[in-house]
């Protein structure tokens, strides 16, 4: 994380998370209980391209500050936790090759389940008090992370060579750009 103190990553960083945080505020609903938010998209891209420990940062930033702008519940610092291990795990698959097809798919899928379906059903169950197998399997959740796999990893997709451009325009190397191969 040494690399926050290189002002143009703290400063992408920044961005980042506030894009995370007011991306939040919006939803796509699929139908009255399945809707897809789009807060995991800059996170990713933090993860990609700045690091494992910054996307973690830039996923806790986005989490606590989500919720000061919005709260929509408890806060519940597991979830926060949820977020940093998001950022960490774009990071280390994205790392070496930010916009490969392949690492997008796995990292979105990886993320869907293991972090969207089994560790926030474990929150949620520790939360309400409900069996953890029937949160578990409860059929609207899984289906709505399912659809965060390809519509996160088409966005992802999009907008990671575009901050890429931009580095390589202002002459920083980022993680995956031509100068750390």
């Amino acid at each position: 994380m040494s690399g926050l103190k290189v002002t143009k990553v703290l400063t992408t960083a920044a961005l980042l998370s506030a894009l995370a945080i007011l991306l939040g505020l919006f939803k796509v609903p699929i139908t009255e209980s399945v809707e897809i938010r789009f807060t995991m998209i800059p996170i990713g891209v933090a993860g990609a391209l700045l690091g494992p420990g910054i996307g973690g940062v830039v996923g806790a930033i986005a989490d606590i500050g989500g919720y000061l702008v919005h709260p929509t519940g408890p806060f519940m610092p597991l979830f926060t936790l949820t977020n940093v291990l998001s950022g960490m795990l774009y990071g280390f698959i994205l790392k070496k090759n930010p916009d490969s097809w392949v690492r997008l798919i796995v990292a979105n899928t990886l993320r869907a389940l293991l972090i969207g379906i089994v560790l926030n059903s474990m929150i949620i169950s520790f939360l309400y008090g409900s069996a953890f197998v029937n949160v578990l399997t409860n059929v609207v959740r899984v289906i709505q992370q399912l659809l965060t796999i390809p519509v996160y990893t088409l966005l992802m997709k999009a907008l990671i060579p575009a901050v890429l451009r931009l580095y390589d325009t202002q002459g920083v190397a980022v993680q995956g750009s031509a100068e750390d191969k």
